[in-house]
């Protein structure tokens, strides 16, 4: 090589048991070298603690679930790049039931296993393309996305009632925790606010009526009985072609 230019290139050496980064500017003659090694250890350090310490905000502390700004990007890229006006997606807000008498009875050590516990079942219950994240204290939220009916939006909200019915003892006391679940479909004209607002009605309905169950918001009740109108009606005017036919 004779002339050849080395300029700004980043090399990591291992320098007395560390790693350290360099920056490299170097002119190579044919028989020496003449360039400056520049150590920028301590600014790459500060720039991966930065990037960490940016991923670690977008989550929660306890659970390792999105947090709420999290979720609420994720709910707006869902919205413009994902959203299906055919098909069904929908806000699940859920709040633990006797959460609150885990804590005063049992501590809140305890609480902070139940929360990282529930975490865990949603995770395991929930499809990968669902967002699921943490609201504070035991107050979840889930982004369904696009399914076909109603009848799989009632199924994923049973088997989440199911799988969080749970039996916590300790010296001889038991409280037993469950799930209430409100709903409310996303209408890609509607905020996430709006439609956090109509999930919380919803979740009102369940926790005073009894809690461990869940209430689907009414719109997209409607939406399944107009289907299932104009299959009925479609139907009817079949059966009365074939009778004009047959007349």
């Amino acid at each position: 090589l004779s002339n050849e230019k080395v300029e700004n290139q980043v090399i990591q050496v291992k320098k007395a048991g560390e790693w350290r980064w360099f920056h490299v500017n170097a002119v190579f003659f044919v028989d020496s070298i003449v360039g400056v090694l520049e150590d920028f250890t301590e600014e790459r350090k500060q720039e991966v603690e930065l990037i960490e310490i940016n991923e670690k905000s977008k989550y929660d502390f306890l659970t390792g679930l999105y947090n709420r700004e999290t979720f609420e990007k994720e709910f707006e890229k869902f919205i413009n790049k994902d959203y299906d006006p055919n098909k069904i997606s929908a806000i699940f807000l859920l709040d633990l039931d006797n959460f609150k008498k885990i804590n005063d009875t049992f501590g809140h050590g305890i609480g902070d296993v139940v929360l990282k516990e529930t975490s865990n079942i949603l995770k395991a219950s929930l499809r990968e393309c669902d967002s699921l994240g943490r609201l504070g204290g035991d107050e979840f939220i889930i982004l369904i996305q696009n399914v076909n009916t109603l009848k799989e939006i009632y199924k994923i909200a049973k088997r989440l009632n199911n799988a969080l019915t749970k039996i916590y003892t300790k010296d001889n006391q038991s409280i037993t925790l469950s799930a209430s679940i409100g709903i409310a479909e996303i209408r890609k004209e509607k905020s996430l606010k709006e439609t956090f607002e109509k999930a919380d009605k919803a979740l009102y309905k369940v926790k005073f009526g009894g809690k461990n169950s869940y209430f689907m918001e009414e719109k997209i009740i409607k939406k399944e009985v107009k289907k299932l109108t104009r299959v009925l009606l479609n139907l009817h005017l079949f059966k009365l072609m074939i009778n004009i036919q047959i007349f």
